[in-house]
């Protein structure tokens, strides 16, 4: 049997010069490259997306005839039950989005020389393959950082044309001061976001002039970014904790991960146009300047590792847990991952009701240490707390850093703490340790009108 596709413009991008030829494919050479490219740097550690898209062009290759469904993915692919509601469990296009931007990403440069290329259309769930007519081969990135940051880049262009796409329904009442303040949030979340990823990316050429750091800072990260396992640098995810202000209390980890929090929100008391609003929201994958800039201070240590990867909260799998180190940015409020460790620190990042007002909890005070820290409000100044950890992964042989804080500049600080040879030295000469590893550390952050972050040493205690 062969595969006779039509010419079409829409689906993936491509480059200057690219056409795609109808002329018939052999379905063996269509899985070919589907093999190839579950095997690649892109997809080969995401389990979930591996499996969806073995399952998809399985089925186009079989019966080209029968549509793909989203319901028959969830059941399929995600074990959902037969008759769950696809309105309220987004699973399937949530995977989907990731998946068409990781397929977009492999033709780009590492596939940019396959035979035969596929992409997975907008509405569709069904591979479109095609022989693809070049003058000549799409271009690599060349900005000198790994390929994963200009990912999340594309990742929130793709979604924020979506969004332009599908404007907010026009009210047929007055908001309320709830929904305007939300509404305000909302937007101010989609341009701070975009305004954000531009500035990282065109920032991202000169990543390596951040400096692989000095010998303290190569002496702590060397056992993370040098190890033989994969590295994940895990971005939070902003427009999560939208869905969190709007219900008032902190979603666990199980009901992120199920998306059940979803329903909550449909069964909540805003008006439909502002409901539609926060679910489109919390669908899509945002981040904040502040986490952006300490993935690519990361980063920018080992700028071609191979082992290191940049990833959102929502596309981590849990396998990779017993397999990689973990870099999480951001507390369990905005990066559910962190409250896996949460147990085994004795600083902790906690929010105290409606938006979330942040603060730390001492869990043990030593002596001088108050019991709590919170963000005090200063007019003229910023003034936070942040929490850098260093634990050993469960098994012992693997590490994990939490870098979190009490607002988006506090979370930027530790960041910024945790890759300063100068920071470093000095906790260094606090702690009394020839060398750093396994510790916990709570600053107290400040930026005042024109000047660069700065951070203090509250306390600290090894681990």
């Amino acid at each position: 049997m062969s595969v006779t596709l039509q010419r079409e413009t829409k689906g993936l991008r491509e480059s200057p010069g690219t056409a795609r030829s109808s002329a018939p494919l052999d379905p063996e050479a269509c899985r070919r490259v589907v093999e190839r490219i579950c095997e690649s740097a892109e997809v080969r550690r995401a389990a979930r997306l591996r499996d969806f898209l073995h399952y998809v062009s399985r089925r186009t290759l079989e019966q080209p005839e029968v549509p793909v469904s989203e319901q028959e993915i969830g059941v399929h692919v995600f074990e959902r039950p037969a008759d769950y509601d696809t309105g309220v469990d987004n699973i399937v296009r949530v995977n989907a989005s990731e998946l068409r931007k990781r397929i977009t990403a492999y033709f780009a440069a590492e596939g940019a020389r396959e035979p035969v290329w596929f992409d997975i259309p907008r509405g569709s769930y069904a591979p479109r393959f095609f022989i693809p007519e070049t003058s000549a081969p799409p271009t690599p990135p060349t900005t000198g950082v790994s390929v994963p940051i200009e990912h999340a880049v594309m990742a929130i262009q793709a979604d924020t044309a979506r969004i332009e796409a599908h404007p907010l329904p026009a009210s047929t009442s007055s908001p309320s001061g709830v929904e305007r303040r939300l509404l305000f949030a909302l937007i101010g979340v989609l341009l701070c976001a975009c305004i954000a990823l531009a500035i990282a990316w065109r920032s991202a050429a000169g990543a390596a002039a951040v400096g692989r750091g000095g010998p303290t800072v190569r002496a702590f990260w060397s056992p993370v970014l040098e190890s033989s396992r994969t590295t994940d640098v895990v971005l939070a995810d902003t427009s999560f904790t939208q869905a969190e202000d709007v219900l008032g209390h902190q979603i666990p980890l199980d009901q992120y991960l199920k998306h059940t929090y979803v329903t909550e929100l449909n069964q909540s008391q805003l008006a439909p146009e502002f409901k539609s609003a926060i679910t489109a929201l919390v669908d899509r994958n945002y981040g904040s300047f502040g986490d952006f800039q300490v993935a690519r201070r990361i980063l920018s240590l080992a700028p071609r590792s191979p082992n290191l990867n940049l990833v959102y909260a929502r596309t981590l799998e849990p396998p990779t847990l017993k397999t990689d180190n973990l870099v999480l940015i951001g507390s369990s409020y905005s990066n559910p991952w962190s409250s896996l460790f949460e147990s085994r620190l004795n600083f902790l990042v906690v929010s105290n009701g409606f938006h979330q007002l942040m603060s730390v909890t001492n869990r043990q005070p030593g002596s001088g240490e108050q019991a709590s820290y919170e963000a005090p409000a200063q007019a003229g100044a910023s003034v936070g707390y942040s929490v850098v950890a260093s634990l050993p992964s469960e098994d012992g042989h693997g590490e994990v850093i939490l870098l979190e804080g009490t607002s988006a500049e506090a979370t930027e600080a530790a960041g910024e703490f945790l890759t300063s040879e100068d920071q470093l030295r000095h906790l260094q000469s606090v702690m009394h340790e020839p060398s750093l590893r396994h510790f916990e550390v709570l600053l107290r952050t400040t930026r005042l009108a024109a000047t660069p972050l700065s951070a203090e040493i509250v306390a600290w205690r090894k681990r």
